[in-house]
């Protein structure tokens, strides 16, 4: 069984960017080399994450996160089973300060939505139009 969780959250404003990149690398590593697919993106203060996989490994990692005191203000957007995954691998980065307060949405956070239900993809689409668009 595959599961996915996406979520929004403010990152610790103690955290320097030093250690929000040295966070958005080991994530991506870490990830990818357990087969855990999605992404992570981090913009002015907040983070926005899917993450998908073997249900077990989800639930393990998904319980981590929620307890990691590098960012608090947790909202879960999906929680739940999925017939197959929409990622390809895992993906950390900032959001590039030229995509911010773009209404349109990159191509290489789209590509992935394709293989997910529509509901899913729309919820995910807009969150991911919001989070990008987030000023401070």
């Amino acid at each position: 069984m595959r599961h996915a969780v996406c979520y929004v959250s403010n990152a610790d404003k103690q955290l320097t960017t030093s250690e929000i990149n040295e966070l958005l690398k080991f994530s991506e590593e870490n990830n990818n080399q357990k087969d855990i697919k999605g992404i992570l993106l981090y913009s002015e203060g907040n983070f926005f994450q899917v993450i998908e996989g073997e249900k077990e490994k989800i639930i393990s990692l998904w319980n981590k996160i929620q307890n990691d005191p590098r960012h608090y203000g947790i909202i879960t957007v999906i929680d739940r089973d999925i017939q197959k995954g929409s990622y390809d691998h895992y993906r950390a980065t900032v959001i590039p300060e030229g995509q911010k307060y773009n209404p349109g949405l990159p191509p290489e956070y789209l590509e992935p939505l394709k293989g997910i239900s529509p509901d899913v993809q729309g919820v995910i689409k807009g969150m991911l139009r919001n989070f990008i668009a987030t000023r401070v």
